[in-house]
Formats: structure tokens, sequence, C-alpha cells
């Protein structure tokens, strides 16, 4: 993809806070991406209602997602994820940014995934060790 496809595709792709109507596309993005761990839509709903959460969206479809718990000092990137299709045109660091609006942040991810070098990239460190999976902070 050329520099100014990438550009005009991020042009095209909206970003906005999730809202309850996005729980059940958000599930069907979760489900395609993450068919052995996906979120139900009844638990992306309370998560939307409880914590933050923001979608990227493209000809009124939701093509990436973060939902995050939020307390007073710190944030949880709980679920992101970028349809295949959108993938490598910024969204994911972006729905980085917009969900952790600065907030010190920790994560889980899966040893091996390749999203870890995104998460370094945007200011986490591998902070310890559950189970399979690392676990990453940011200051």
């Amino acid at each position: 993809m050329s520099a100014v496809t990438k550009i005009m595709n991020q042009n095209l792709t909206k970003l906005r806070p999730a809202i309850q109507e996005d729980a059940d596309r958000i599930e069907q993005l979760e489900c395609e991406l993450f068919p052995d761990n996906c979120w139900n839509s009844r638990t992306i709903a309370n998560q939307i209602d409880i914590g933050a959460g923001w979608v990227a969206e493209r000809d009124g479809l939701v093509v990436g997602y973060a939902l995050v718990a939020k307390s007073d000092n710190l944030a949880d990137l709980l679920r992101l994820g970028v349809a295949e299709l959108y993938r490598r045109q910024g969204l994911a660091g972006q729905l980085i940014e917009l969900s952790l609006a600065n907030h010190p942040a920790v994560l889980t991810v899966q040893k091996g995934n390749p999203a870890i070098r995104l998460y370094c990239r945007h200011g986490f460190k591998v902070a310890g060790v559950v189970e399979s999976a690392w676990l990453m902070r940011r200051a």
C-alpha cells in the first residue's frame, strides 16, 4: 500500500467514543480476531457503560476498537482489535492513545503476540508474567 493510499484511508476512518449500539459489531470483530477468547456483546456493552471505549469507523462499520477500564490513577487496556483489512494504517496506535488519554496504563498480552511491538512503541514495558502472558505497564 502506498503512502498516499494510507493517508487517504486514514482520512476516511472516523475515530469516536464507543456507544451501546457498537457492542454487536465489536463482538463480531472480536470473534473474527480472537475466536478462542472473544467477548460477547453483553460484556462489551457493560464495559462501554462502566469504562471507556473507542471505535474506528469506516463507511458506517466498526473496523477497530479499544476497551479500557479506568480508575483515578490507572487505565487497563482490556481489548484492542483492528480488522485485518485496516491494519498497518496507524489505527491501533490512535485507539491506544485516545482510549488511554495519557493515563498510566497496564495491559496483558500473550507471549509471542506481534502486537507487543506496537505496545512498546506506545511506551509500554514488560513489568511481569501472568501465566502465558506478559503484563505490560506504561507510566
